[in-house]
């Protein structure tokens, strides 16, 4: 059919519901588009146009006879004009004829189904969505208008109402044995889409578990299912179906072979993870999280140069905003008489790790302008004295540089470590350079030895994390705890952030001890960082309070997942970044218990090894460094 003046592609999309009209009309009385209708719209569109067939559905409404059945046959009339409109791109006129129709009827839903298809062949999803609204209105019990809502709320990103739209279709779906086993498969990978949407990742692998076992041909089952088990961290399972979602597709898109990569990354199984990552990279280099992905790995590998190289990758994913300001970058090069501007970036943990690099950047200009986090403008102003710190909201307004030297240079907190830790020898000497206020951190000494008497005060953290950062592997249940509880001499302070409440109950359940919460702590972190110097251990699972009592020189004890984060490394014991810090990995096949049992011995040695009274309670051997001043 010619479509003068439309656009093509609309148009054939739109082809699609004249054509299956046509073949509806052959068997149903001419309620549908009858070929003859069809055949007469095409001439009077390539004839006059929009003009033409206003004009012969005049004509053909004015024919219709004054009985009983003039509104069954006006509505015929408007429902053929108006999927002959759609066909043809006249898409206003098909609108018309649509609302028309639902006038003439008291059942619109099967109108506004057919209605909500032509809006989605013009890729309007808010007017599709209000179509499809109203249809399950009527079409309650309907599985396919339920499932045609669900998929519309997934493209407008309405995760829970598209779920709960998937639910009703499968709800019906149930009990429908007309439906096609196709109807179903899309059903599941819909709504299993949704569960993951909403990271609900339980329901999601139960759902598609079943799923792969009716359609045991479906990639898309399967890397759905890959997905829900990554989120769950059960790494073997997710690598299993990733690997069946690859057999099963005959060109598997670079985004499933990256989530290949991840679940082998997960498993710790580095080198592969590297091999896929990098084979991504060179067969799609435009592909940015492919990029960040083996640039984290590198890093954890400690190919140091390489994964900096790739660093800014982590922008180009979108995962960060790269602020581009009226200022020159800077490439480490001497300028001692300038000014450098050093934007903040990332989160609080990696603001702490990057300010390792600060002294080496301040040695090569005249000035250093620091911008950070608001909660850490006081601990940087007394470490880095000769810079100006400024807390902001890492806005483009540029009006807190204002009565200070004006930068020429700029560079990101994160570009620093590509400058000044190229390789394993450069973060040598590891010492603190960060210092906690000494009059706040010895009246915590003083408190803590008030609250818990003679003893090691050890601080503890076991939540770290949220849903979409691994907090199922990075967080450890109290009930694990029990072994390093047990240790005698020792007093333990929570470190941890959010509302402890339920968890400090249930700790003193569980141990007949209380778990001492300094509520002050948590309202400002320079005392944060006060009570971490205050402490003589910290023990953690990964969190940014590793990065605290790292950069302050106190000892860490990091329960570490078995492949966690670049930070932490693929495989060494310590973190080079900091002197104090010993990472505690949980074997694969293992669980908390064994890693809490190995700290539990060597929290008892340092218990033996070392004699606190309350009168004494700064020790060389247990204070770690903090003593020493900022590098």
């Amino acid at each position: 059919m010619t479509r003068p003046g439309v656009d093509v592609a609309a148009g054939d999309a739109a082809a699609k519901v004249f054509e299956t009209a046509v073949e509806v009309d052959r068997d149903d009385d001419g309620h549908g588009l009858s070929v003859a209708t069809a055949a007469a719209l095409n001439a009077c569109w390539a004839s006059g146009g929009a003009a033409a067939c206003r004009s012969w559905l005049d004509g053909q409404l004015g024919e219709v006879p004054g009985d009983a059945s003039a509104d069954a046959r006006q509505l015929a009339l408007q429902l053929a004009f108006a999927r002959g409109m759609a066909s043809l791109g006249g898409f206003e006129l098909a609108n018309e004829a649509y609302d028309a129709a639902i006038g003439l009827t008291a059942e619109p839903g099967p109108i506004q189904l057919e209605r909500a298809r032509l809006y989605l062949f013009q890729h309007d999803l808010g007017a599709a969505l209000d179509c499809l609204e109203l249809a399950v209105t009527w079409l309650s019990e309907e599985p396919g208008a339920w499932l045609e809502l669900g998929e519309v709320l997934l493209r407008l990103d309405r995760g829970a109402e598209a779920r709960d739209a998937l639910l009703q279709a499968q709800a019906h779906l149930d009990h429908d044995a007309q439906i096609t086993a196709a109807t179903r498969l899309r059903c599941d990978t819909l709504l299993g889409t949704a569960h993951l949407r909403c990271v609900q990742a339980e329901p999601a692998v139960q759902l598609l578990s079943r799923t792969v076992q009716q359609h045991p041909e479906s990639a898309e089952a399967w890397l759905l299912l890959g997905h829900a088990e990554l989120l769950l961290d059960h790494d073997a399972a997710s690598l299993q179906a990733y690997e069946r979602a690859i057999e099963l597709s005959p060109t598997p898109s670079p985004a499933l072979l990256l989530h290949h990569g991840m679940a082998c990354q997960q498993l710790g199984q580095w080198e592969r993870a590297r091999e896929r990552f990098a084979r991504i990279v060179d067969d799609h280099p435009s592909y940015a999280d492919a990029r960040w992905y083996l640039c984290q790995v590198e890093l954890a590998l400690g190919l140091w140069s390489q994964g900096w190289a790739r660093y800014g990758a982590r922008y180009t994913t979108g995962a960060l905003r790269h602020r581009v300001m009226p200022f020159r970058p800077w490439d480490g090069r001497a300028l001692p008489e300038d000014t450098l501007l050093i934007l903040a970036e990332e989160g609080l943990g990696d603001e702490i790790l990057y300010a390792s690099c600060f002294d080496a950047a301040m040695a090569r200009v005249g000035h250093c302008i620091i911008e950070c986090e608001p909660r850490l403008e006081a601990l940087f102003r007394r470490s880095f004295p000769s810079a100006s710190v400024v807390g902001t909201d890492r806005g483009m307004d540029l009006g807190w540089l204002q009565g200070r030297p004006t930068p020429r240079w700029q560079v990101s907190s994160g570009e620093l470590p590509r400058l000044f830790r190229p390789d394993a020898a450069s973060f040598e000497p590891r010492r603190a350079y960060l210092q906690a206020d000494p009059a706040r951190r010895e009246h915590w000494r003083r408190r803590l030895s008030e609250t818990l008497g003679p003893g090691l005060k050890v601080g503890v953290s076991w939540r770290g994390g949220t849903p979409s950062t691994r907090t199922r592997a990075r967080s450890l249940p109290l009930e694990a705890w029990r072994p390093i509880v047990e240790v005698p001499g020792c007093g333990f302070v929570s470190l941890q952030y959010g509302d402890t409440t339920d968890d400090r109950a249930r700790w003193r359940a569980l141990y007949g001890a209380p778990l001492v919460d300094l509520a002050e702590m948590h309202a400002d972190y320079d005392e944060t960082a006060a009570v971490v110097a205050a402490l003589d251990l910290v023990i953690t699972v990964c969190t940014a309070v590793v990065h605290l009592g790292g950069a302050l020189g106190q000892r860490v004890w990091v329960l570490a997942p078995h492949a966690p984060g670049w930070r932490y490394g693929a495989h060494a014991a310590d973190m080079p970044w900091y002197a104090q810090v010993e990472v505690h990995r949980r074997s694969l096949d293992g669980d908390w218990d064994e890693i809490c049992q190995s700290i539990a011995v060597k929290l008892r040695e340092l218990t033996r090894s070392v004699t606190l009274s309350a009168d004494s309670r700064a020790s060389p051997s247990i204070q770690g460094g903090n003593d020493a001043g900022a590098a």
